[in-house]
């Protein structure tokens, strides 16, 4: 939904000749079924060919806020002729955070990258390791002879949206309490179901969901990107009109808002437990500050001041 309101008035009050003033607001839903590939910042992927589905079984079972859903986005700006040949320009923008998928990644050790990720990390049993963290186990016969592992998962880009920093704390704890460490994958089922291995079994060799790291106190959610630029410029007219000669100076990100969660370089949801991931970032030292980029601006990087000249003949 994008709602626009324009205004354009001559002589507004005592000290401005014109005045334009553009304000928008958007609300959408950018929705997605998988994730991109392993080892990415944004949880919930693009609508494209690198996606891969959370579920084998059932692509659409998890669908949820992809990696560029904003679900609100405000933006203003305008300019006003002012005396003596002066302009003033300004355009801000005030959008609502990125979603993150709170992700179990499979057990990696030095000679193992997380092979028996099936055991540790397949919640579904559709053989995609690196599932969504689940809520509960729904099934009471799980990790008994003849049992079944039924497992509510929390969905695509549910990590800002469902549930915060403190949800999250409270969904992991739980998660570790009653999961982690404890009872099979559906995977390990079926072994014990055949009779090759007891529950014990499989959690004396490590074969059962794994633990994951709690989350930090004062984690971090992902941002609202804030941004608020200023022009001021001076046209004049020279040789009949022939020339107009309009220098100007550029403030980007005037107040020097700080800014999280570029697009290439947001939280990742992988619940590893290190800056950078949503159960191991505080708020000094985050490694996904929007920085200077490369080129003359980066949007949402910090205050930059452009000089400009414009001759027009």
């Amino acid at each position: 939904m994008d709602l626009k309101l324009v205004q354009n008035v001559q002589h507004p009050f005592r000290g401005v000749k014109y005045l334009n003033f553009q304000g928008t607001y958007t609300f959408s839903r950018y929705v997605n079924a998988g994730s991109i590939a392993s080892g990415t910042n944004i949880a919930g992927g693009d609508a494209d060919f690198v996606s891969t589905g959370l579920n084998n079984r059932n692509p659409l079972s998890l669908i949820g806020p992809g990696s560029l859903d904003r679900t609100h986005q405000f933006n203003f700006g305008g300019y006003a002729d002012v005396p003596l040949g002066f302009r003033l320009g300004l355009i801000s923008h005030f959008w609502s955070p990125f979603a993150a998928t709170p992700t179990v990644l499979p057990v990696a050790t030095a000679t193992n990258a997380g092979t028996d990720g099936i055991f540790t990390s397949d919640f579904i049993g559709s053989g995609q390791v690196g599932n969504p963290l689940p809520i509960a186990e729904t099934s009471t016969t799980c990790g008994t002879m003849g049992g079944d592992c039924t497992y509510n998962l929390y969905h695509v880009g549910a990590f800002m949206r469902s549930i915060g920093p403190g949800g999250l704390a409270n969904a992991v704890t739980n998660y570790d309490s009653t999961i982690g460490g404890t009872l099979p994958t559906p995977a390990g089922q079926a072994l014990i179901n055949q009779g090759l291995f007891t529950l014990a079994q499989l959690q004396a060799l490590g074969g059962v969901a794994t633990h994951v790291a709690p989350v930090v106190p004062g984690q971090v959610g992902l941002g609202w990107l804030k941004a608020f630029d200023l022009e001021f410029s001076w046209v004049g007219h020279f040789f009949h009109e022939r020339l107009t000669v309009q220098p100007s100076v550029n403030f980007f990100n005037l107040f020097n808002f700080s800014n999280f969660d570029s697009a290439a370089n947001a939280l990742t949801g992988q619940l590893n437990g290190t800056p950078g991931s949503i159960n191991g970032t505080l708020q000094a030292g985050r490694p996904d500050r929007i920085g200077a980029g490369t080129g003359v601006f980066a949007f949402g990087a910090p205050r930059t001041i452009e000089w400009g000249l414009k001759l027009q003949f």
